[in-house]
Parts: structure tokens; sequence; C-alpha cells
């Protein structure tokens, strides 16, 4: 499955480095996207496979890769773009990643019985056994946890995919911060190294007092840090600081 997804990835980006239309982004966007979700979904669960006793935690440490990672190609997918083009960052990139997926997919495997002997039992309350499609589908936390991740995945990357146009109208994007960058890239940056840093956090947070009031702690500070960059944004620093609760 991951290694499906990482191929799904360089089809999605070479579709995008050839679009000549709003369409075809659409339709890469759409492989594309297929395929990452296919890659964090499979690593997310072998995660929780490994440590069942630290679901939150091996969750977040497996999420963080999406956002650290990420703060390792701003600069250099800005560069591509800055001396060649949108259409060559989207053909190397999507041919690096995607190969580098399919590689480490034949690494990944489940626990064996006897490596999973000594886990201990969890803090937190959670089921003592796994539910079938059927019964997920037929029990109604799952559409209200559902509801939720639609909610949460379509306003982040929106307000994120917003962050430049912001900038622009907030006349800080091209401001220098600190060691050289502008607001706008120091701001990306931060934005995917906290992005990475909060999800094993909250994630070892989540084993030890419960993932309802996690969820609402977390969803609280985003609200307030959207409304801090709303009222605040306008200085250079505040924007770096609050544009985080966006992802």
């Amino acid at each position: 499955m991951v290694a499906l997804g990482g191929i799904m990835v360089v089809i999605g980006w070479v579709i995008n480095a050839y679009a000549t239309s709003l369409k075809m982004l659409y339709l890469g966007a759409i492989v594309s996207g297929v395929g990452g979700g296919a890659v964090y979904a499979t690593c997310v669960g072998n995660a929780v496979k490994w440590f069942p006793d630290r679901r939150g935690l091996a969750v977040g440490l497996t999420a963080a890769g999406y956002g650290a990672g990420a703060a390792l190609t701003v600069i250099p997918i800005r560069y591509v773009i800055d001396n060649y083009d949108y259409n060559t960052a989207f053909l190397w990139f999507g041919i690096v990643q995607g190969v580098i997926v399919f590689v480490l997919a034949l690494l990944l495997r489940g626990p064996e019985p006897s490596e999973m002997a000594a886990a201990p039992p969890p803090k937190v309350v959670q089921s003592a056994r796994s539910f079938s499609p059927k019964e997920v589908l037929l029990s109604p936390v799952f559409w209200l946890l559902y509801l939720m991740f639609v909610m949460v995945s379509a306003s982040g990357p929106m307000a994120t995919a917003q962050i430049a146009p912001i900038a622009a109208d907030f006349k800080v994007g091209d401001q220098i911060v600190f060691w050289g960058a502008t607001t706008l890239t120091a701001a990306l940056i931060i934005d995917n190294l906290a992005n990475g840093a909060a999800r094993p956090l909250f994630g070892w947070i989540s084993d030890n007092i419960g993932r309802e009031l996690t969820m609402a702690l977390a969803f609280g500070l985003g609200g307030i840090s959207y409304w801090l960059l709303g009222t605040l944004g306008t200085a250079p620093w505040a924007f770096v600081l609050f544009a985080h609760s966006f992802s």
C-alpha cells in the first residue's frame, strides 16, 4: 500500500508538472493526495500496531515526519521555483520523494506476536479489540470523528495555502526577520517544524490525559492563535509566531 502510494505521488506531481489547465492541476492534486493518504494512513496504522500502549505518541511521531519533513524542502523548492519554474519543481521533487517512499516501503513490516508480549497496559482506557469495517460504519462515533477530520483537514490546508496572500495583505511578506530570511519564508519553515514537533507532543499528552481533553486543548490553542494572527499579524514577529495555527 505504501509503495503504491509512492507511485501515485510521482504520477500526481508529474501531472502537475505538465499541467496546462486548472483541471489538470486538480487531477494531479487528487492523484497525489490519494497517494499521500495511502502512505500516511498505512504508516500510522503500522505504528499503532508496534506501540499499542503508546498509541498517541506513536501516531504523533509518525505524523511528525509530514510536518518536520516538509520543512526541509521549503527553501530548496523555493530556490527551484525562483531559478527555474513551477514545472521543474513539481517534476524533480515529485520523482525524488516518490522514489524514496517506494524504497522505504520495502522496509516496513508489522510486529510479530512475540515482540508485543511485554507491552505494559495503556494509561488511557481504549478498545481491547479491532472492529470490522461494517461495525465501524455503523458506529455514530465514527461518523462524528470523520466529520471532525474533514473539517480540520479542509480548513487547515485552505488557510495554509493563503499564507502568502495574507502576508502580502499585511505587507510583511518581504520583510527580513532573522538570518536573512523573509517573514514568509521564516513562517513556512517554522510552521512545518512546529507542526512536526506538536504532533508527538500532543500524542504523548493524549496518552496521559485522554484524547478528548487533548483535542479540546489543541483546538482551543489553535483558535486563539487564529484570532491573534488577525489582530497582531501586521507585525512580522507576530505573523511568524501565530501563523502556525493553520496546520
